[in-house]
């Protein structure tokens, strides 16, 4: 027997019932002991459950709040990223307008015209045209569709 059981026993024995045959005595201390074991595991269970529902839900609380901060920290690196690429396209744009500039000016002194140094011209303007082209393609382009992408998966498990 368990020592649950045996402790509620002899309280139960020590115990006066009054004057009952005793048979009716021992069965009447018979069903205390079970129905005393019962209230008590029962109160157990109770107890225990709650405070494993209290501890799921901490944990569940504090994996949201992890959650939280991972998605701040990554909305901050995405600034960083998109101050930094501004910047660099910036700096190219500005490139781009001072050879197309260069450009025209050479054009209107048709007079001096080299061709190696229009050629250089053409091909550097060329050149960086199609690197900021593809700057803003895979940055800005490629974040749009990301973050597209992930508001119709968010509003696809919300419905």
């Amino acid at each position: 027997m368990s020592k649950l059981h045996d402790t509620l026993a002899k309280y139960v024995d020590s115990m006066n019932f009054g004057h009952l045959p005793e048979g009716n005595e021992r069965f009447l201390k018979e069903a205390a002991v079970r129905d005393l074991e019962q209230q008590i595991i029962r109160e157990i269970v109770q107890q225990k459950a709650g405070e494993i529902y209290a501890e799921a839900d901490r944990k569940r609380k504090e994996a949201l709040k992890l959650e939280q901060q991972q998605e701040q920290a990554r909305k901050i690196r995405d600034a960083q990223t998109a101050f930094w690429t501004v910047i660099v396209l910036g700096i190219l744009i500005g490139l781009v307008g001072n050879q197309l500039t260069e450009l025209f000016s050479f054009l209107k002194d048709a007079v001096k015209m080299e061709l190696p140094v229009l050629i250089s011209t053409i091909f550097l303007t060329g050149g960086l045209s199609f690197v900021i082209y593809h700057i803003y393609q895979s940055v800005y382009l490629g974040k749009a569709a990301e973050l597209i992408e992930e508001f119709l998966q968010k509003g696809s498990e919300r419905e």
